[in-house]
């Protein structure tokens, strides 16, 4: 949910891989002015997350389709402001949802300000490969966020115009999220600082490339 902080008032929500809709059941409840459409390719997963998590019915905020996501983001450009992508099998990442065209498409389906936040395994021989390509499609303009136990890393690729990245107006933004939704981003912020280019109280997009 850290994208809230770095996103420019986002109304439309994209989810590439559903699972068990843990993030798709969180932005439909809590995020009321936002639009969800959650898009996974196994209809065997989103029976099951019915059935078994308590995804709720589509409703005029919520679409849950049995879909292909890599020919979404190809097919509608400016569609969304937040595109969330975590496409794993038991393996590795699927080649659909790591190739060059794939990201450069991901950075068309974002509208001005939209960000787009991608799940990497730290530990996957391709991570530097599928990082790289993020950089070049995003003009560089991307934010690491490690999780804290495990090897996940959250790769936010923003599109501009980017929010003010100055750290006092961040904070600012992940306290009132905070409030609202006791979400301890402002600790995901402060860990965020730790492993991106940081000066003058401010992120920048200078860190070496992959």
């Amino acid at each position: 949910m850290m994208f809230l902080v770095v996103a420019a008032q986002p109304r439309d929500v994209c989810l590439i891989g559903l699972g068990g809709g843990s993030i798709t059941k969180f932005i439909h409840r809590y995020l009321k002015d936002c639009r969800v459409l959650a898009l996974e390719i196994s209809a065997e997963v989103a029976a099951a997350a019915r059935a078994y998590f308590l995804l709720p019915d589509d409703d005029e905020r919520l679409s849950v389709r049995v879909e292909d996501g890599a020919a979404y983001v190809h097919g509608h450009p400016g569609a969304v402001d937040v595109l969330l992508v975590d496409g794993y099998d038991a393996n590795r990442i699927v080649e659909d949802l790591a190739s060059d065209a794939f990201y450069q498409a991901c950075s068309t389906v974002l509208r001005p300000g939209g960000v787009a936040v991608f799940n990497l395994w730290g530990s996957d021989r391709f991570y530097d490969t599928y990082l790289a390509r993020i950089h070049d499609a995003f003009d560089e303009r991307v934010l690491l966020l490690p999780a804290e136990q495990k090897g996940n890393i959250q790769v936010f690729a923003l599109a501009p115009p980017v929010v003010d990245l100055s750290f006092d107006n961040l904070q600012v933004r992940a306290r009132q999220w905070d409030t609202l939704l006791n979400l301890g981003l402002c600790r995901f912020l402060d860990r965020m600082r730790s492993f991106n280019g940081y000066s003058g109280r401010r992120f920048r997009f200078d860190l070496p490339r992959p």
